[in-house]
């Protein structure tokens, strides 16, 4: 879920707009509440969440040491 927290906060403070978090909220709540998957799913879903956050951030920070 932090990851997922991450993710909201960056594009809603990049491009200054709620409704980008709440579509990145609702496309979770949407697996959440329709898949019938077992917990891994969800452990692997969160790595996933991290992975993209962390290279979110790697870029984000690479961009702005190139300016």
């Amino acid at each position: 879920m932090t990851g997922l927290c991450f993710i909201m906060n960056y594009f809603m403070e990049k491009h200054d707009n709620l409704i980008y978090g709440i579509v990145i909220h609702f496309c979770f709540n949407f697996l959440y509440c329709f898949l019938q998957v077992d917990i891994w799913f969800y452990v692997i879903l969160s790595v996933v969440y991290l992975i993209i956050i962390a290279a979110i951030c790697g870029l984000r920070t690479r961009h702005s040491l190139s300016h």
